[in-house]
């Protein structure tokens, strides 16, 4: 199932439109919407790739 992290990729780039025109515009609600977009790709893209939850790859 690791193909299916891919389907965070057009959440993020909504997210890199909302996060242009609310620099642009200067507007708060962009801004806010852009932030909320890129935590749910975060989300989708971290449980999906397979290494959730976070465990060290080297013994310390």
């Amino acid at each position: 199932m690791p193909h299916l992290k891919w389907i965070a990729v057009p959440v993020a780039a909504l997210g890199l439109v909302f996060l242009f025109f609310g620099m642009i515009w200067q507007g708060a609600v962009q801004l806010t919407v852009a932030i909320a977009l890129f935590a749910i790709a975060a989300s989708i893209w971290r449980p999906t790739t397979g290494t959730w939850p976070l465990t060290p790859t080297e013994p310390r």
